[in-house]
């Protein structure tokens, strides 16, 4: 991509951001509506066949089992709701990485000097084979590439670590609330992830934790902003006047 074509998407981010809690929060209201939930188990019908092999259609409520089976559909919905939250704290914790890949990329093309320390060997940093700059088409294949590494390598890591990359590389320190709530999320995220456990609902605040990342997302932006570099945000989610 040509440095003139880049820049950060907020708005690819911003509407997953919102879909994601929003069917979330949709899901939930059904699952919580006794009502709703017990319009639905009225519309099924249970399968049987008579003497003579004849099959038949029956109402649920006819059956001696009715109670038993509602219960037991009610608690698998409640699982089920429970195992979507914790999933959506996992799919969180990639929309923390992907957001800031992104960030650290647009920043990257437009300041391709800042690629020092992220590109290259621990024993040659800011270097790469003359191979290499001569196996692209243009500078911009080259620029292109070489953001990519180095947001891979910037966005690397703790996320701790790496909020303070994007502090040291832009000047900007993330609000330490919000450093805080992200640096607890990505913890959950790998809690659930990699030790795969499986909190209960009111362990997980879905909510608070979809705002957090639209709020890093906000003082992202902000910072491109600030820094004159190119951004999208169809959606408005920045203020019209600049304040990091």
């Amino acid at each position: 991509m040509d440095r003139k074509e880049a820049y950060f998407d907020l708005g690819k981010w911003h509407g997953a951001l919102i879909f994601s809690s929003g069917e979330f929060t949709d899901f939930r209201a059904y699952v919580e509506n006794a009502d709703a939930v017990d319009l639905h188990m009225s519309s099924i019908k249970l399968l049987s066949a008579d003497e003579d092999g004849n099959v038949t259609h029956r109402a649920l409520s006819d059956s001696r089992l009715s109670t038993a089976w509602t219960e037991k559909y009610r608690g698998s919905l409640s699982d089920s709701l429970t195992m979507h939250a914790n999933m959506l704290i996992v799919t969180a914790g990639a929309y923390f990485e992907n957001i800031v890949f992104d960030f650290l990329q647009n920043y990257f093309t437009h300041k391709p000097k800042a690629l020092h320390t992220f590109i290259g060997g621990e024993d040659n940093l800011g270097h790469i084979k003359i191979s290499e700059v001569f196996s692209f088409d243009t500078l911009g294949d080259l620029t292109t590439e070489l953001a990519a590494r180095g947001a891979s390598r910037a966005s690397d890591g703790p996320p701790d670590k790496i909020l303070q990359r994007i502090k040291t590389l832009t000047g900007v320190e993330i609000p330490s609330d919000l450093h805080r709530q992200i640096v607890e999320l990505v913890l959950q995220r790998n809690t659930i992830a990699h030790e795969i456990k499986r909190y209960p609902l009111d362990k997980l605040d879905i909510q608070g934790a979809y705002n957090a990342l639209e709020e890093l997302l906000r003082k992202l932006g902000l910072i491109t902003r600030g820094l004159g570099l190119p951004i999208y945000d169809p959606g408005n989610l920045l203020p019209k006047t600049v304040k990091q």
